[in-house]
């Protein structure tokens, strides 16, 4: 049989890889390795907060009466200025002060305070690993020097809490000793757990001056508690942290007034609009279980943040302080539904009135006592021990002895045995649940087949382990948001083959192609408090997804063509600038009406850029966009410029529905990424063909490849061979449309891969620097 190029390039070849699954996720995000779910939380620290070692940094202050200056300023809260050493960087002029409230007033003979340093005091780009702020904590009321980073690294699993590592700090080539230095709750902090970076943010505590109430630390007050509609009553409870939106205090005070005031038996739903309902029930597991001290299930108004969402629209209750945590003298204090009957405290006493949001809280409950009370905290305690133990002897500035660290170690494991079989033995938490066996879904009776836009999907659940009172599927669109409900039943009806087989079986409704759907499965048990169970376990923050298909290239309309990353000195604007620009091209018959639609390099913000009333483009013709943030100019101007380094361009319809998406890596400045053949093709970089067909030029180092490869049979189901005409060795890797790397080789002449138990779908496929769509059946 002739194997001609042209075979796999009019068959097979279309350039979608990771597209919208590879640049832009939110650090915290990832996809299960079989790409079946996406996983919030519980991503390992790089760089800056590392955890692995023990990070060193330098102060340096010129004022030889620096720390009276510092002592001077405590109530001021007002920086001094010194430098910061560290890894070889050297910043000047940041800004140093004394932090904490108990910490600093109870130490006051000793000098091993808290620090704030602020590293873009005066320098607006100071940084380090991209981090502004740093806290160095003092380790009052933890002897172990645990506590925090201990703590925070668990709650990560679940709940979008701070990073954590250890420091050694110098101070004019002095070692004060080891600090845990923990991260500033800010921008970058909310960039890395939400879709929007810019969450509003209230620290829940009165600002400094005014009066938290009646409660020396807000209870009743700075506890989400409806205290009118007037946002002044707010702003005497709460430290307002970014004000750019006017709104912001009617987010709050919307909130409050649906927890505080919403009849019990609409309270779910109605809040769920405005608040993260999950999400709080999962922060005060964390809370009750790890007995924070300083937060909000015991002080009340202390110690913790309120995010609002701007990408959801939800408020969310974030964790904060964590030293005074895992304490076990109070562990018999501390049941399970603690404060439920504290009016002061709405999040326990509101949620947990709602048997179905209690029971909730339960199962997260029982799932944080598995995964973070399990026999593995140990070695993880140790690990750390292992690190900090010399620097912790070596630090003479310490508040407390070597043996109160000692015994400190002694005490946090001793915590995690008596806090579990204190739990598990309330008769609330040792209830069982039903099992959640297996959960798959099928398009067209394929497993796990991702969906066109017109096909709807069967989610299914084996469920065992007793009667069930009802299983609800719950699905969302999107990363992030809001789930729907809907009960799923084993009747043998719609979309369940078989009735009584314990298959329970539902239908998610079709979804516009390129669109994340987000899935999980609730269980109620048949019993006298209807026991839930949740699969995944950790829903709504480890949930299942799948993505719609894309429509084929030959279906639409109009397709991205070329791009040019950095154009030097290739092509001019009608200002005679040269900008970045994005060619498009209408493949077909008609005129295409491109008014309203919108492009974007921001998968999260897709309507980013909208093109104006009256932009047409004519049949097998194209249209010049130049990406140079500059709209005040004439034409067509968008608001963001491309990235050199690689990044995602989507381009969807006026209702946000994807009608083409490509993702490109590093490139080469005057040279453009264009399909070949022109506007069917995969992408390659090639001379520029502006506003012209992209085939009259031949691709940089890649017509080679092109002319000697085959790729068949496609679709696959059992083998997958991948021919080349030549014996050079070429580079062999395959991606899943999650962006994961399913195969990965070098080989010369003929490649064989066993696709059989891969599952049924899309896959790039790259060999040098060819990128074609594989079918797997």
């Amino acid at each position: 049989m002739k194997r001609g190029w042209y075979y796999l390039l009019t068959l097979f070849i279309v350039f979608i890889a990771h597209s919208g699954f590879s640049q832009k996720l939110p650090a915290q995000f990832r996809f299960s390795e079989d790409g079946r779910r996406l996983i919030i939380g519980g991503i390992d620290s790089e760089g800056f907060y590392d955890e692995s070692s023990i990070k060193k940094i330098y102060l340096e202050f010129e004022q030889t009466d620096y720390w009276q200056q510092m002592l001077d300023n405590y109530d001021s809260k007002t920086d001094i200025l010194a430098s910061l050493s560290y890894d070889g960087q050297v910043l000047d002029s940041v800004g140093v002060r004394f932090k904490g409230q108990t910490s600093f007033k109870k130490t006051a003979l000793s000098l091993k305070k808290s620090f704030s340093i602020t590293l873009d005091y005066i320098k607006d780009d100071q940084n380090i690993d991209g981090y502004e702020t740093l806290n160095l904590n003092n380790c009052y009321q933890d002897p172990s020097f645990l506590h925090e980073v201990l703590y925070l690294n668990l709650s990560r699993n679940h709940i979008p809490s701070a990073r954590a590592n250890y420091v050694e700090l110098f101070i004019n080539g002095v070692s004060w000793g080891l600090y845990p230095n923990i991260q500033q709750l800010n921008s970058q902090h909310a960039e890395e757990w939400f879709l929007d970076k810019d969450a509003i943010r209230w620290r829940c505590e009165a600002p400094d001056g005014l009066s938290s109430g009646s409660s020396k630390f807000g209870a009743g007050f700075s506890t989400l508690n409806y205290l009118g509609d007037d946002a002044n009553s707010y702003a005497a409870h709460y430290t307002l942290k970014n004000d750019e939106d006017p709104k912001a205090w009617s987010y709050l005070m919307t909130a409050c007034e649906v927890l505080n005031n919403a009849p019990l038996d609409v309270l779910e739903d109605a809040l769920r609009k405005v608040f993260d309902v999950d999400g709080a029930l999962w922060f005060l597991a964390h809370e009750i279980l790890f007995i924070d001290d300083d937060g909000y299930v015991n002080k009340g108004g202390m110690d913790y943040y309120v995010y609002y969402d701007v990408a959801t629209g939800r408020l969310r209750p974030i964790e904060y302080d964590g030293n005074s945590c895992m304490e076990i003298r109070n562990n018999a204090r501390w049941v399970p539904l603690y404060k439920v009957n504290n009016t002061d405290f709405p999040l326990m006493n509101r949620l947990f009135a709602v048997p179905a949001l209690k029971e909730r809280y339960l199962a997260h409950l029982r799932t944080v006592l598995e995964t973070s009370f399990s026999t593995e905290v140990n070695a993880k305690i140790d690990a750390y021990v292992d690190m900090i133990r010399a620097s912790v002897l070596a630090d003479t500035m310490k508040i407390y002895t070597n043996q109160e660290f000692e015994d400190g170690i002694t005490d946090v494991k001793g915590f995690f045995s008596a806090r579990k079989a204190f739990m598990t033995s309330n008769l609330l938490v040792k209830r069982t649940g039903l099992t959640i066996d297996s959960v798959w879904y099928e398009t067209n009776g394929i497993n796990f087949h991702a969906p066109d836009s017109t096909e709807n999907v069967c989610v299914k659940a084996k469920v065992s382990g007793g009667q069930a009172e009802a299983v609800y599927l719950y699905y969302g669109d999107g990363l992030m948001g809001t789930f729907q409900r809907f009960e799923i039943f084993d009747n043998g009806l719609g979309c369940d083959e078989v009735a009584g087989d314990l298959i329970f079986s539902g239908e998610i409704p079709k979804h516009a192609a390129g669109t994340y759907v987000r899935y999980y499965i609730e269980t109620v048990k048949a019993d006298a408090v209807g026991t839930r169970t949740y699969a995944p376990a950790g829903a709504e923050h480890d949930v299942y997804v799948y993505r719609v298909n894309l429509a084929d290239l030959a279906e639409r309309s109009v397709v991205i063509n070329e791009i040019m990353p950095s154009n030097k000195s290739s092509v001019v604007d009608q200002n005679g600038d040269f900008d970045d620009w994005i060619e498009l091209y209408n493949p077909g018959k008609e005129v295409v009406d491109l008014s309203g639609f919108f492009l974007s390099d921001d998968p999260f913000e897709l309507a980013k850029w909208q093109f104006p009333q009256g932009t047409m483009i004519q049949p097998d013709d194209y249209l010049i966009v130049w990406a140079d943030k500059d709209i005040e100019q004439n034409g067509l101007h968008a608001d963001f410029k491309l990235s050199l380094d690689g990044e995602d361009l989507i381009l969807s319809t006026p209702d946000l529905k994807i009608v083409d998406e490509m993702f490109y890596s590093k490139g080469t400045t005057d040279v453009s990424y264009a399909r070949i053949p022109n506007g069917t093709g995969p992408f390659t970089w090639q001379n520029l063909t502006f506003n012209a067909n992209n085939s009259m030029v031949l691709a940089l180092n890649a017509v080679s490849e092109v002319e000697r490869l085959l790729v068949y049979p496609n679709p696959a189901n059992d083998l997958l061979y991948i021919d080349v005409a030549d014996n050079k060795n070429y580079s062999l890797t395959i991606y899943n449309m999650h962006g994961i790397k399913m195969h990965d080789s070098q080989f010369a002449g003929q490649c064989t891969i066993d696709v059989s138990k891969w599952n049924a779908g899309i896959y790039i496929l790259r060999c040098g620097d060819l990128n074609c769509k594989v079918f797997i059946k």
